[in-house]
């Protein structure tokens, strides 16, 4: 018996050290702030590399952050806009309670607060390249989960699997439907999840060219994703059906209509139910959805002036935005693609939405891309999600891999903060 306590004590004493225990709130620090930019570290745990579209907020003022470091974990951080302060919330699979043989990378898709259901909703993604090809994981490769994350209790759980060997790549969240629906990856199939029963459903593949990253739905709660092509699909949420509506997204001149495939890297809603957005390839547009039939598309004009219509379109990467007072907001640069090849800056552009005419309003620092749509306080102050260079699993395995040294690739997330109001003030003439 005395063997058997002491045995159990040993276990304890080990779980408690190895556990990752949450900090605590950490105030704000006005170190954090550079040239009216303010890049709220979120290293605090070991994940700390990217951060996707995984960044939301609520009408409490709590930004939910979910940050991957592309290995074996998700950080998830909230920030207290009213309070000014971070909390690490602890590990994705810790909180779901999950071994490696359910390995999760990162949180691909937006995230969604529920007024209903005063819960926080998104997808998981399982993904690396070699369990996209199901070859080789070191894990085991199970799948994407479909979770939510409830910011008062501070807990987190899920709805189920998506499907064995298929992440969830993007998805979108219906108040009016009650349904998350999403695409996977591989195999680009359309997928729902309705969050009161916990019912799964899988529509078919609709892209065989890319996964597009950024779903939406209209005020009736119909979906919409982009096939290979490069137009809208519609899931008619009534009859439960995928429908071809013919509308193209723009893209800049001579952008081959199947690089369309890869869609919309951002977008906003509107109060009126008009959403505005950036298509992959360099142009900004502006969708009316109607009740029935194809609704309507304007195209506001390239991302960067003549440089994203002309050119260097491909380097016009922008998979962030933010709408206020007629103008749009986003960061142009990341993941490879740079305007300037040289120093690799990312610039946050603005845009008039009723002239159409772009200027860059400054350079920013300590990130290489920023990621997330819509994020917006009650102070006007806009939130993306930050990072440098991310070191993906594969890049860890890699027999050629390089050690990663020096501030310019150490792998960092921010939750990057600015009122527009006052850095348009200070940086543009």
């Amino acid at each position: 018996m005395k063997h058997i306590l002491s045995l159990l004590y040993v276990f304890l004493a080990v779980t408690a050290f190895t556990q990752v225990m949450p900090k605590g709130p950490i105030s704000f620090n006005s170190e954090w702030t550079l040239e009216g930019i303010t890049y709220i570290p979120l290293n605090v745990d070991k994940a700390g590399s990217n951060i996707w579209g995984s960044v939301a907020i609520n009408p409490d003022g709590v930004v939910m952050i979910g940050v991957a470091n592309h290995v074996d974990n998700v950080a998830i951080y909230t920030w207290d806009t009213k309070k000014n302060e971070l909390m690490f919330e602890g590990d994705l699979m810790e909180m779901l309670h999950m071994s490696m043989k359910h390995w999760q990378s990162k949180i691909h898709t937006y995230i969604y607060w529920s007024p209903k259901h005063k819960k926080f909703f998104f997808g998981t993604d399982a993904g690396t390249y070699r369990s996209e090809t199901i070859l080789e994981h070191p894990f085991g490769y199970i799948g994407g989960f479909w979770c939510w994350f409830d910011p008062a209790s501070h807990k987190m759980g899920t709805f189920g699997l998506n499907g064995l060997h298929r992440s969830v790549k993007g998805c979108v969240y219906s108040e009016v439907s009650g349904l998350m629906m999403g695409n996977t990856d591989p195999q680009q199939h359309f997928i729902t999840c309705d969050v009161a029963t916990g019912e799964l459903n899988d529509y078919g593949r609709i892209n065989g060219f890319h996964q597009p990253r950024v779903l939406f739905c209209d005020t009736w709660g119909n979906g919409y994703t982009i096939d290979t092509y490069g137009e809208l699909v519609k899931f008619d949420v009534r009859k439960k059906e995928l429908v071809d509506i013919h509308v193209s997204l723009p893209r800049a001149d001579k952008v081959a209509f199947y690089l369309a495939a890869s869609g919309i890297m951002a977008l906003q809603y509107m109060p009126d139910g008009t959403i505005y957005g950036l298509a992959h390839y360099g142009i900004a547009f502006k969708y009316t959805p109607a009740k029935n039939g194809s609704g309507t598309m304007e195209d506001l004009g390239p991302t960067l002036g003549d440089d994203s219509a002309n050119g260097n379109w491909r380097h016009c990467y922008s998979p962030n935005l933010a709408v206020i007072d007629n103008k749009m907001y986003y960061g142009i640069g990341g993941h490879g693609n740079f305007i300037d090849s040289v120093k690799k800056n990312v610039f946050l552009v603005e845009k008039d939405i009723k002239t159409k005419r772009t200027r860059v309003i400054c350079g920013l620092k300590k990130i290489t891309e920023l990621t997330g749509s819509g994020i917006i306080d009650a102070q006007g102050n806009i939130y993306f999600g930050g990072h440098r260079k991310s070191i993906s699993a594969e890049d860890n395995e890699a027999e050629n891999a390089k050690a990663v040294q020096g501030e310019e690739s150490e792998s960092m997330a921010y939750l990057v903060k600015f009122n527009p109001k006052q850095l348009v003030g200070t940086h543009a003439k």
